[in-house]
Parts: C-alpha cells; structure tokens; sequence
C-alpha cells in the first residue's frame, strides 16, 4: 500500500483570495492538477508556474501598500497570458502524472487482501479528488471575480465629519473599500483616523497611544457611543425632512428634494426599527406644513379617506402622494401647466388682436397683479431696474402720472393719506417717503476718507452681481444676512455691526489693503465664523475673516421670481428673500468651498446666467434692462464714516437734552404702561406682570430645530471647558430650585417655540456666569423682541443718580439681588418662552423642555417691567413708610443699583432697615450693603455687606466699584484706574484711546483737551484715518499720553460739602468762550451760618 502524501506537501492551508482555505493535504485528483497552475496559488505538488510576476502577485495579494489600479490590472493581464501557456503545458504533464496514477492505483488495488478495502480506498481517493476539484473551481471564479473588480474604477470614500446620518454610510464604505484590504489593525485605525474630520477625528486621534491591538477596536467604539447612537441617527434623519421653509407653488426642485430626503428616511428607519418615529401624526403634521397650500388640500382628501377606513394615514402613504404628485408635475403635461411653455405676452396680444377675441382671457398669462407700471414687465416697481436707474426727479414724475402714493408705491391715494406704517430707512431720514425716493441715495453720495474715486459718465446696463443669503453662526447666535461671491479677494470680510451682534471676538491686527487705488493699511480684528446655507443643508468653517466698519457694496440686487420666469433656463431656479437689505459678508477665494460651481445655467452671451453653490444659486449678468446716463463709482477700498465717533466724544460735556419727565411719551409707550398696571399682581410675595405683546406671539414659526443647534454648539462649546459647564450647570439648577424656570410638564401640549441661551461673564465678577436668553435670534423673519414692546425707559440718569451721592456726608450703596428675575410671568405668557437643556448638566442625557417662569436677561421688555414693579412696591406701601424712603426709590436708583447720601448715621440706619423691609413686600432684596460709616456698616449684618471690593494697589486696598466709578470707601473719596489700550498713532488711534477713559461726571474733561484738539487738526487736514500723522502730532501725542497717567494720582472728594459744614447759602458761576482753543472759568461757593466761605475755582483753558 502506497501513500500518496508526500513529506514536502505536509503543509497548512493555503489561503485563498476570498478567504476560501486551501487544505495542502488532500490528494491531488486529475482534475485537480490540472488547475494548480493558477497564477494566484502555489501548486501542491510542487511544480511552480514559470511566471515569476504572477508568484509575486500572489505573495502580495494584499499588500500595505496599494499599487495603482492600472499597473495592477496591466500586470494581471500578462500574468493571465502567461497562465494559459502554462496551463497547456501542465496538461501534457498532468496526462502523465495520470497514467502513473492509474498504475499506481491498479498496483494498489491487486496489494489488497480483500475486495471491501480496495472498494473503501477508492471511494476514500474519489473524496478527495472532488474536494480538490471543487477547491479549484472556487479558486478560478474568484480569480474572474478579482479580474473584474480590478476592471472597474477606483471608489474614493468620502470623509467622515461626525455627522450622525453619514455614520453608516461611512462605516460600510470605510469595512469594504479600506479595512478589508489591509493587514493589521494599526494599518487600520491610521486610516481611519486620515478618513475623519472635524469631531469625529478629534475623538480618536489619541487613540494612536494604545497598544496595537487595542487602538482600532477602541476608535471604531468611540465612534459608535458618540456619533452611531440610533436615537441621534434617526433624528438626524428625521430633522432633514422636518427643517426648511414651506416649499413654493412651483418649486419642483425643493419638493424633489422632499421626496428624495423621505427616501432616505423610511430606508434608514425601517431598518432601524424607528418606524413609530415615521408615524408619528405630529411629524406627519409638520411635513405637511411645509407643502404649498394646494398641495396640502390635496393630501387631506387623501388623509380623509384613510381616516374614513378606521385607519391611520402613514409616513409611506404620504411619501407615495409626494411621488405621485411630483411625476404629474414633472412631465410634459405637468410643465405646460405650470408655465414652462408659454409663448410671449406681444404673442398673445398679436393672437387676440387678430381674432377678436376678449381681452379678459389673457390673464393666465400676463397678470395685472404681476404687471410693473413702469416697464409693464411681470415684476413689481421695487425690483424694476429701470424705475430704480431714473433720477429722482424722473421718478416723482413717474409716480405721478400714473398716481402712485410716494410711500408705499401703489395707487389711488397720496402718501399724506397713505395708512402703510411705511418710514424710509435710510439713517437719519425717517421722513413718509420710499426708500427709492431718497435724494441723498443719488445726489450726495456717503464720503471716504481714503477715497481715490474714479467716476465717468457712461451708458450702463444694471447687472447682479451674485448675491446670496447665508446664516452666519457665531457664540451668541445667529443671522441671516446676504453674502457676496467675490472671487477677485483673498480674504473674507465681515461688517463689525454683525460680527458684535453674533459675538465673534478675535485678535487686535493691522491689515493692509490692497486695491486698484493703491494700499491702505487699517487696524482690524482677526475672527474665525461659520456659514451656513438656509436650509442648513451645508456648513463651512471660516478660519480668518477680518471685520470691516461697512462694506463697500450697494443694496444687494436679487432677481424677482418673476424676472427669471422671463429666461427659460432660469424659470426653475428659485431664489430664497430674506428680510436684510445689507451685504454683511464678502466671502474671498481663502473659503474655496463657497465658490464650487456644482451646477450652471447659461443662455447666450446677453443674457444673466445661474450658477449653483454649496448655499444656493446665485443669479449673475445683465438684468437685460437698459439704464440711462448715470455715474458709476469704481472704489474697493472700505467707506470709513465713524465721523460720528469724534462727534460723539465732543459732545460728551454738552447733554443738550431735555430731561425724560419733560420728554412726552409715544403712544406705544402709554400703551405699555396701561397694559402694565392692568396687568400686575402680587402673588407669593412676587409681582406678577403681563409681557407687552406688540403683536401675537402665534405669528412665530415654529423654531425647535434653530434652538437644537444652538444647544449643539454650546454642548460643544462646553465640552471643552469643563469649568464653565460646571459654573453654567449649577447656575441653571439654582434657578430651578429657585423657581425661576422648571421642566416642562409631561402632559402638557407639545411645546414648538423656543429660545436660544448663551453664557455671560463679567469681568469682575470671575467665577460667576449669567444666562442671557437670546430673544432677537430670528426663526424666518421674527424674532421674540420684534413682537414685544421695549416699554418707555424708566430708568433714572446716571449723571443725577451721582450728584445726589454726593450731596450728604454719610454715604449708601447696595444693590438688588437678581432683580429682573424677581419679576414673574403671567402663566398666559410662559408658553412661548421654553427653552432645551440637559437634566442635571449631563450632556450624554437627550435635551429637556424648561419653561421661564419670570423675565429674563435678554427680553427687550424686562428692564422697563423690572423697573415698574420696583416702582410699583413704593407706590402700593407709600403709607406705611417715611417719605424720603419713598423717594429713594423713585429716584436713587439706577437700574438695581441704590446710591444715597443723609446727613447722619442715624438717618443712615433708619434708612437701611425701612428700604430693605419695604422692597422685600416685592420680592425684592437689598444686599451688598456699604457705608462709610464704620458707625453704619457696624450695625448691618455681615452676611448682607459687601465682600467685592478691589484693591487698586497697596495703598487703596477697599475700593469699590459702582456705575463706573471707583470710590475708595475708607477715604471717601473718587480714584481713577487708566486702562488705555495700545494703539498706533493714527487719527482712528487717537480717538479710540481719548473715548476709552469713562468719565460720567467730566471730572478729567480738562485732561481730555488736547487730544480733541489733535482731532480737530487732523480732520482739517484731511488726514485719512489709517494714515501716520505728522511728526508734531506724534510728539504732542507721545507726551499727552505719558501726562494722562496723573488721572490715577487723583483724588476727588465724594462729598461736594466739608465734614460738618451746614450751608446756608450757595452759589455757582461758570463762563466759556467757545473759541477755538476754549477758555473757561468756574466759580462756586457755598457759606455758613458763621460767614466762613469754601469754595473752587477752575483758570482759563479748562471746561
């Protein structure tokens, strides 16, 4: 008995391409041999094939490191080539190898001793042979298979950004096109890490420390806990169907896009068991909101006869009605329905004309409600560029021969008689006209003081330049604004007006601007900001944008609906409107992304084509619409008109207004009022007042998702401060125990209007933050502030508040403890004021719904309530306190903030026992109580004084702060901190660092001349406000500044009266020139009853 295995085929398993093993100990049948010549396998017999590419293509089935797909398939080409000559060979080979089997066999066969053992070795042998053919067969289907696959194009996989709905996409493509493909798992989480961005890579990047075997597992499970949750995916899902505007008429893109994102929704929950979530008649509700009105009608007569069946309509049968709706929209039929195919209105005329027929019949094609009275094109007056390109005068005559109110353009009536709440808006007008009509818009032009104005007259076509609206995102919020595509600029630029308003805080720089007019160096700030498109369908990071004051752009044109309709090409193009008429961003060629062409409609070499963007189309060319002579401006250099700063800083020592009790109030405001005291009440010690609806807070759209985004940032936000997510947690669990919010009832309704929340810091008051609820973030074009009322300002002034302070020898200070807070809500009004966050400050918990139970930071209505409540408490317990401690509360206050002077530490303590006891009858309590007085301050409980005071250095260890003024208690007497900031010798230079000292009371209004004298030269000599100024300048400057450090040496009495000092009569004189180099004088005088005389006097060149 021969065995057939020889020492040399004792080997393990081979492996094949797609994992199938290859046992080395079966023995070879015929069959078997004959395909053992593969190219991809070493033969079990051990005859090699001759083609030393194709071992080597086998040794490396896998390797580390890919080669290119093409020199890959080219190799395997020869390779197989090869293979076929080699496997004519093996065949001769394998018919001998046959025979001496076939012998071998019939020597076996005789060398048995009975006829079942040689029966039960040849079934045994005719095993194996068939195992080995089959192995083979295997082999060579996997062999076309991977013949194939190298055939056809490479599949990139896209990266992964931490975005929960592109987790399983990712993670399917990252196991088939990556990690199948490489040998170890090191290979593997390195990968994985170069296909991850953003969130999504910061969480595993540090995994490369973990030992080998366990840095790939550890990733792809970090991965999973935070961006491969279900609940996130599906929402994620759900959101993208839920999130947008309501889809126009004849939008078929935007409900295409609905259709497609209901696709992708149904798949992706049904296979994850979220079908109740598909259901849901809330979801359903809010799809279905989003459709034209039409549309909607249209599903309910489908939703009734569902409902008719005793059943439930369905996520499915709604997506079907959508299909359905969309095929009949979109077909031929469809189109020359909607318009697509109508000929010309002259066509139509030209028709009727000769047929006689009535003209009424051609209003499906030119509307008189879409017909312009200027040019008669199917726009309104406000987007006719011809009506725009007239002059003024051409356009009061316009409007007059077709009778045209000048308020708000449309007919029959003047504009005296107009009821539109119409004003124009362009600054400092106001006046009952349009805007169109303002003569300063053409007849003097805003100046620049860097201006280099190239202007000539010419004959011009109006064109659109590509404007588009964008939502840019910054830490206190939101704003929709529009955006120019400006790909002749390196850098991205944002007006500071919005930056401030979405609080983008940045590094101090100097940029130099470079134009067709030369260079201009200006002082900026450097800010990173993100853009979002309005259907929150994509997001860029911007790394450096600079702020600028003002753009140097025009009103931003966009082309009407109806302007597009009148091109074909651009008829199914819509173009979002939003409520901004400002450029507030320019967005340069260093954000790349935001100038990818996806997409273009072009017509002929006249006509203003289309081009699709990551946030939108953008219309760009000539509107086709001559205009007439004008003076065009060519000037890329920003206009600089802060003119009104250095106005401003003049006229700080000349408050020319009237005082607010002889200022008679608006009639909103004594609405305000009315609605006020009808509505307040005290209840559990608390005054409860009605919100001043300017109008009904139901007109809101709903915003969860824009209030869900806002706490994703924070979330993010703070995730990487762990300190103030400790500080912002405790605040919002204190406000709760406090009852200022609470969780949002279970059974209550379904809440769908929130409010955004931000944190604020005070820079002195470290360790403290306060949530600031954002009432102006907009959802469409309303906000909350823009349907209350801000109220009339009750709030006292500043300047009187200080002089009484100082007016008696024992001084006051306290303070009311979160006073606005201490006002609460009428439950009527809580409604609209919910807002999401995390139970217990834990950020892995999903969001709850609170509710705001008082008025909050942020309201533009809460001052004026907090300050009438406060009123209210002296006015409703006049009777049960002395007089003056009434008066101290009608007039000692500013805000919460209480500064008083008496005559005598008994008056003192009287005082603070009858303003505390009746403020508490409010709700309101006085704490951080100061004198100084040691007499005072000894006989007020500790836990009620003040513990903040600040040390200026170590001879004024106790100052305290208060409205700005630094008062050192133990002296009493005023200090002055400089805190001057560095900035470069230039006009706008000069100016930021005279307007930087705060002065209320004009104590150091002598020290301030000469810098508003450095001023008044420069602008005379046309300085520009960037520009170095002369050496002369300089030098004053230098020294004016090394003079200013005095103003902290200096020490004013708080008391304008000597200690015990009664006056019996008093006086005041005062003289100025208002020459150009001012002299002033000043004399006052106050005498007791002993005939001694104090007094000051200021000499000539002080104010």
């Amino acid at each position: 008995m021969y065995n057939l295995r020889s020492k040399s085929c004792e080997r393990a398993k081979i492996q094949s391409p797609l994992g199938a093993p290859f046992d080395a100990h079966h023995t070879p049948s015929t069959s078997q041999v004959n395909r053992v010549t593969s190219p991809f396998f070493v033969s079990p017999c051990h005859c090699p094939p001759k083609s030393g590419k194709a071992s080597s293509i086998m040794s490396n089935r896998f390797p580390a490191r890919r080669l290119d797909a093409k020199l890959e398939r080219d190799v395997l080409e020869g390779d197989l080539a090869e293979s076929l000559r080699q496997l004519e060979i093996s065949k001769k080979k394998v018919e001998c190898k046959r025979k001496a089997l076939a012998s071998l066999h019939l020597e076996s066969h005789q060398s048995y001793s009975s006829e079942d053992e040689l029966q039960s070795d040849d079934t045994s042998t005719k095993q194996k042979a068939g195992a080995l053919e089959d192995t083979f067969i295997r082999d060579k289907v996997s062999l076309q298979s991977l013949i194939s696959t190298m055939a056809l194009p490479k599949i990139e996989t896209d990266k992964f950004d931490g975005t929960p709905r592109k987790f399983w996409k990712f993670m399917k493509s990252f196991q088939v096109n990556v990690a199948s493909r490489l040998a170890d798992d090191t290979q593997r989480l390195m990968y994985l890490i170069h296909y991850c961005t953003g969130e999504a890579k910061a969480a595993i990047e540090d995994c490369v420390l973990l030992p080998e075997s366990d840095g790939f597992v550890k990733a792809m499970d970090i991965l999973h806990k935070e961006f491969g949750r279900a609940h996130d995916i599906a929402q994620s899902f759900i959101d993208s169907i839920l999130v947008g505007g309501p889809i126009a008429a004849e939008d078929t893109d935007a409900l295409r896009k609905l259709v497609r994102e209901m696709h992708s929704c149904e798949i992706a929950l049904t296979q994850m068991g979220y079908t109740a979530d598909l259901n849901c008649s809330t979801n359903l509700k809010r799809i279905v909101m989003r459709l034209p009105r039409h549309l909607q009608r249209e599903w309910a007569k489908v939703a009734d006869n569902i409902l008719y069946e005793q059943k439930e309509p369905s996520f499915r049968q709604l997506n079907q009605f959508l299909e359905r709706t969309l095929s009949a929209a979109t077909n031929v039929y469809g189109q020359l329905a909607s318009g697509a195919y109508r000929v010309s209105s002259r066509g139509v005329d030209d028709i009727i004309r000769r047929s006689k027929l009535p003209r009424p019949h051609v209003n499906a094609v030119a509307s008189k409600a879409l017909s312009c009275p200027v040019c008669t094109a199917h726009h309104s007056l406000c987007d006719c560029v011809a009506f725009q390109a007239k002059s003024p005068e051409e356009k009061l005559q316009a409007l007059r021969e077709r009778k045209l109110c000048f308020n708000c353009l449309k007919p029959n009536h003047r504009a005296d008689k107009c009821r539109a709440p119409n004003h124009c808006d362009v600054p400092r007008c106001g006046k009952r006209h349009h805007r169109l009509l303002h003569v300063d818009s053409y007849v003097k032009p805003p100046t620049s003081s860097t201006a280099n104005i190239n202007s000539n007259s010419v004959d011009v076509t109006p064109a659109f330049l590509g404007f588009l609206p964008v939502r840019l995102v910054g830490p206190h919020g939101t704003v929709l604004c529009y955006a120019l595509l400006d790909s002749g600029s390196d850098s991205t630029l944002v007006s500071l007006e919005v930056a401030d308003r979405i609080g983008l805080k940045g590094t101090p720089t100097e940029v130099e601007f470079n134009s067709i007019n030369g260079a201009s160096k200006r002082s900026t700030t450097a800010f990173s900001l993100t853009i979002e498109s309005l259907n929150n369908d994509y997001q860029t990071h911007v790394e450096t944008a600079y702020s600028t004051d003002q753009l140097p752009l025009m009103k931003p044109t966009v082309p009407s609906r109806e302007f597009l309709r009148r091109w074909s090409h651009l008829r199914d193009i819509t173009l979002p409107q939003i409520s901004s008429q400002k450029v507030s961003i320019l967005i340069g060629t260093n954000v790349p992304d935001a100038h990818w062409v996806i997409e273009q409609r072009i017509g002929t070499s006249k006509q203003p084509y289309a081009s699709l963007t990551v946030f939108g189309w953008v219309v760009l060319g000539p509107s086709g619409v001559s205009g007439s002579k004008t003076t065009t401006i060519n000037c890329l250099n920003a206009q600089e008109t802060i003119e009104s700063d250095i106005i401003r800083l003049f006229e700080l020592e000349f408050n020319d207004q009237r005082p607010k009790r002889d200022i008679s109030m608006s009639i909103e405001d004594k609405q305000v009022i009315s609605l006020a005291k009808q509505s307040i009440s005290l209840l559990n010690g608390h005054y409860q007042i009605r919100l001043p609806w300017k109008r009904d807070w139901h007109d809101l759209p709903e915003n969860k998702h824009i209030a869900e985004k806002r706490l994703k940032y924070l979330r993010l936000r703070l995730l990487k401060d762990p300190n103030l997510l400790r500080l912002y947690a405790n605040t919002i669990s204190e406000h709760e125990a406090k009852g200022y919010v609470r969780r949002a009832p279970t059974d209550q309704d379904e809440v769908s209007r929130f409010v955004p929340h931000h944190p604020v810091f005070n820079p002195h008051k470290p360790g403290k933050v306060r949530i600031v609820f954002d009432f102006a973030a907009k959802s469409g074009k309303l906000s909350l502030n823009d349907c209350l009322y801000s109220g009339p300002d009750l709030t006292n002034d500043i300047t009187g508040v200080l002089l009484r302070f100082r007016l008696n020898d024992i001084a006051l200070s306290a303070d009311i403890e979160e006073m606005f807070l201490q006002v609460h809500l009428k439950s009527e009004d809580r409604a609209p004021l919910s807002f999401l966050w995390y139970a217990d400050g834990n950020l892995d918990q999903t969001p709850e719904v609170y509710e705001i139970n008082v008025h909050p930071f942020g309201a533009t209505s809460s001052p004026f309530c907090a300050t009438f409540a406060l009123r209210q408490t002296a006015y409703d317990n006049c009777e049960s306190f002395d007089e003056n401690t009434i008066r101290v509360v009608e007039k000692n206050f500013y805000v919460d903030d209480c500064l008083v002077s008496v005559d005598s530490a008994q008056q003192a303590l009287r005082l603070v026992d009858q303003l505390s006891r009746l403020l508490n009858r409010g709700g309101f309590h006085l704490h951080k109580w100061i004198s100084n007085s040691d007499e005072v301050s000894s006989q007020i409980p500790e836990h009620e004084r003040a513990t903040d005071l600040v040390s200026l250095n170590s001879l004024h260890p106790d100052i305290h702060k208060t409205l700005g003024l630094y008062w050192c208690v133990k002296t009493d007497s005023f200090k002055f901190k400089l805190t001057m900031p560095e900035r470069p010798v230039t006009k706008r230079g000069i100016l930021s660092c005279a307007a930087s000292l705060y002065d209320p009371l004009g104590y150091v209004a002598p020290l301030l001349l000469q810098p508003k004298q450095l001023l008044q030269e420069l602008c005379r000599s046309k300085c520009g406000w960037d520009e170095e100024v002369d050496q002369t300048i300089q030098d004053a400057w230098k020294k004016w500044r090394n003079d200013i450090q005095i103003v902290e040496s200096l020490v004013i009495p708080r008391c304008v009266k000597p200690k015990h000092f009664v006056i019996e009569h008093q006086s005041l004189h005062i003289f100025s020139d208002a020459s150009e180099r001012l002299r002033t004088t000043g004399d006052g005088r106050c005498t007791r009853a002993t005939g001694w005389v104090t007094g000051i006097r200021t000499h000539h060149g002080a104010t």
